[in-house]
C-alpha cells in the first residue's frame, strides 16, 4: 500500500449510491446529499450516510424508537471510520474499518476500485456489496 493519491484527500459530498444485482434489478440506496466521506491526508476517514427521508421518533426520544422506526434507521443509515490507504497503481482504496454503525465489519478491510478521480469527482466501485449486489458510490468535492 502506498500514500493516497494527491487529488484523493479531502471531503466529498454524495452524489449516488447504486447497487447493481445479477438479476437486473438496480436499487438506488442514498443519494444526492445522504452522505460525506472525509479522506485526510494522514490515511484516516470517516463516511457518515443518512437517508433524508428518515421518519422523526415518534416519542421524540432516541433511545426508544419503535420497531419500524429502528428498522428505517437500519435501512437507511450507515457510518463507519478508520484508516485508509490505495494500492502503488492508486486503483484500489482499502478502508480498514475501526468501527461502524453495522457492527459486522468492525475490523474488516474493504476495497474498493477507483474508476474515477479528478480534482471535483470521484467514484468507486465495490464488486459485492452487503446487500448482494455490485456497489457504484459518486461523489463530488466539497469546497
Amino acid at each position: 500500500m502506498s500514500s493516497a493519491p494527491a487529488g484523493l484527500p479531502g471531503t466529498w459530498s454524495l452524489v449516488s449510491i447504486t447497487h447493481y444485482f445479477a438479476d437486473g434489478r438496480i436499487q438506488h440506496s442514498f443519494t444526492e446529499g445522504d452522505g460525506v466521506l472525509v479522506l485526510d491526508a494522514a490515511g484516516h476517514f470517516t463516511q457518515v450516510l443518512i437517508r433524508g427521508d428518515l421518519p422523526a421518533f415518534a416519542s421524540a426520544n432516541r433511545d426508544t424508537p419503535t420497531p419500524e422506526e429502528s428498522l428505517a434507521l437500519s435501512r437507511g443509515s450507515l457510518t463507519f471510520f478508520g484508516t485508509y490507504a490505495v494500492d502503488q497503481a492508486g486503483e484500489i482504496l482499502t478502508f480498514r474499518i475501526r468501527r461502524s454503525s453495522f457492527p459486522n465489519w468492525n475490523g474488516q478491510d474493504q476495497a474498493r476500485r477507483i474508476t474515477t478521480l479528478t480534482d471535483t469527482d470521484l467514484r468507486i466501485v465495490a464488486a459485492a456489496a452487503t446487500v448482494g449486489a455490485r456497489g457504484e458510490q459518486i461523489w463530488r468535492r466539497l469546497g
